[in-house]
């Protein structure tokens, strides 16, 4: 396979080996004429493919439910309320206060009484 390739690539290599292309600056004007065209066509195409999306996404309603944007708001405040975050740290801190107190008491009654 390798080898065909290489043979392909020398029969191509000799074939355009002598061959020099001829100058013509008329032909880039030509050839910037055919760039400003296709650009022109594809600006012509965004815009068709603009519009399109345009239209399209004008024809769509998004459901609104007022009881919904109601129920995240009510949400939103609750769980990013300082209020309710501090009353809920204030009972662990005090059950985990309690806990140690009673710890600590029976372990003073069960030295006391041994």
């Amino acid at each position: 396979m390798k080898n065909k390739a290489k043979a392909f690539d020398e029969q191509a290599r000799k074939a355009l080996e002598g061959i020099q292309p001829v100058y013509r600056p008329e032909q880039w004007k030509v050839f910037e004429e055919k760039l400003d065209e296709a650009e022109a066509e594809e600006a012509e195409d965004i815009a068709r493919f603009d519009a399109m999306i345009r239209q399209k996404s004008s024809e769509v309603k998004p459901g609104f439910k007022k009881a919904n944007w109601e129920r995240m708001s009510r949400e939103l405040d609750e769980a990013f309320s300082w209020k309710a975050k501090i009353v809920r740290y204030k009972v662990v801190e005090t059950l985990l206060m309690l806990a140690a107190l009673w710890t600590v008491f029976n372990f003073y009654n069960a030295v006391s009484v041994a």
